[in-house]
């Protein structure tokens, strides 16, 4: 028997509950017929496979109606679907249903609408604090009303409204795998991330090195004061003039409006890093921390480990999912100071188009602006 399309939007049953609905065919007979449209399955697909492996003949009958909504109003609430997964199917079902034609249109009715309340009020707010709305993030032409409607619709929720769309509009074949139960929702959404990625890596690489500010990130590796050393022969100054806190913090680069400071710091001078990157526009949000992989001075510990602090002005792009890594980045460390060249791979590969300046540099390095005494 062939398929029918809309009842081929919903996925095959897993092997297990397959073997579990034969069995029960077997012991107690075909309970439900199957049921027939233009001749083709329309539902009892995992039902029709059940009987071919235990020999148990098929009964069927036949619907005459909407094909789409009747295997939507049966299976739209399958336990084994996830969110996204179900939205996909929903979406599917209501373009090609003639019975959802009148409940899409409601929903535009309605995010048309609730777009134009929105709009109003946008409107109004502004003009009571003179063109000024705080603490609120009104946008007329937001999708939000319309994803509530859909969600609604799909007994889903808004992200998964709003990712599965994503997904048809920029990898259909994806979505094709996630409404087949074929590829988990994260795994194509991280595959989609990947290859948006290697897009922006490429578009990178044909663009020139920045040649000045301002800039969207700033790698920082201050040449912070110690006030105590064990010995002459230790003491920073004999690898590189130091600053003090208040020079440091008068070094401020020239920043984007959305920018990211990945700042190096000591445990010790973890203070004075925060206030160097308040000083720089940024605002702490995390750090990092590089284990050096072997044992060097100190006075309560033999230091093992740098953190590398993440600070943001306005607001730039996170990290992206795919390019998330562990917040221990381990490297041996080699000359004094000279900092992992794992940290420098990993920001070039999570960031590719943004331009950068390495603050303190010691070396010139291929697609960063450089500003140190040593360069």
């Amino acid at each position: 028997m062939k398929t029918h399309p809309a009842a081929a939007a919903f996925p095959l049953l897993a092997e297990p509950l397959l073997a579990e609905l034969a069995e029960d065919i077997q012991r107690n007979d075909l309970r439900l017929p199957v049921v027939l449209s233009d001749g083709m399955v329309l539902d009892g697909r995992n039902r029709v496979i059940a009987c071919k492996r235990v020999g148990v003949e098929v009964r069927t009958e036949n619907y005459d109606g909407d094909p789409w909504a009747y295997v939507w109003s049966l299976n739209g609430e399958r336990r084994d679907l996830v969110a996204e997964q179900r939205y996909l199917i929903w979406k599917l079902c209501s373009e090609n249903s003639t019975e959802f034609q009148a409940e899409q249109q409601r929903i535009a009715d309605a995010a048309n609408e609730a777009r134009s309340e929105a709009a109003k009020g946008n409107k109004n707010a502004a003009g009571d604090r003179k063109g000024t709305v705080r603490g609120q993030s009104v946008h007329p032409l937001s999708e939000q009303p319309e994803r509530k409607a859909k969600a609604a619709a799909s007994k889903t929720n808004p992200g998964a409204v709003a990712r599965g769309d994503k997904l048809v509009k920029d990898r259909p074949d994806l979505a094709e795998k996630v409404r087949q139960g074929k590829m988990k929702p994260a795994a194509a959404h991280r595959e989609l991330k990947r290859e948006e990625h290697a897009k922006a890596a490429e578009a990178a690489k044909a663009t020139p090195a920045p040649s000045g500010g301002p800039y969207g990130l700033v790698l920082a590796d201050p040449p912070w004061q110690y006030e105590h050393q064990k010995t002459g022969n230790r003491e920073v100054e004999n690898q590189y003039p130091t600053a003090t806190l208040a020079d440091i913090c008068s070094h401020k680069p020239d920043i984007a409006a959305d920018a990211v400071l990945f700042l190096w710091a000591t445990a010790p001078k973890l203070l004075e890093a925060l206030q160097a990157m308040e000083a720089w526009g940024f605002s702490y949000r995390t750090h990092a921390i590089w284990d050096k992989e072997q044992i060097g001075m100190g006075y309560w510990f033999r230091g093992q480990h740098e953190l590398l602090l993440v600070g943001i002005h306005g607001r730039p792009a996170a990290t992206p999912e795919c390019s998330r890594v562990s917040s221990i980045f381990r490297e041996r460390r080699t000359g004094h100071s000279v900092k992992p060249e794992c940290v420098y791979a990993w920001i070039e590969e999570a960031f590719p188009a943004a331009g950068k300046l390495e603050m303190y540099s010691r070396k010139a390095r291929k697609g960063w602006d450089a500003w140190g005494n040593e360069v």
